[in-house]
């Protein structure tokens, strides 16, 4: 079985078009064939990454929601191992995160 640890610039390319995305792609196509780790930290860090995407025009709101949306089922779906932090911090990312989606 193959480990593999994926960060946040790693996990934007499975999301958006980047070089480097059919790599992403192909290593996360077959979760049950693989452990993929990744910080919990790292799903509010793509969401962010989504949305500097959107204000550099790259992505419109409407797609960056879909994708937002799918990030968030994949880690619902445990599709990751999570390394931890604290929860604590975490919801300090996340609401940074929207609070900036609400200033832009």
């Amino acid at each position: 079985m193959t480990t593999a640890y994926f960060d946040s610039s790693a996990l934007v390319k499975r999301y958006v078009n980047e070089v480097g995305s059919a790599w992403v792609r192909r290593a996360l196509a077959h979760p049950t064939e693989a452990s993929i780790y990744t910080a919990l930290l790292t799903h509010a860090e793509v969401l962010s990454a989504l949305q500097r995407k959107v204000r550099e025009r790259q992505l419109t709101q409407d797609r960056a929601t879909v994708l937002a949306q799918r990030v968030l089922a994949h880690c619902t779906w445990r599709y990751h191992r999570l390394l931890p932090i604290s929860l604590r911090e975490f919801r300090f990312a996340l609401a940074y995160i929207l609070l900036m989606k609400r200033t832009r």
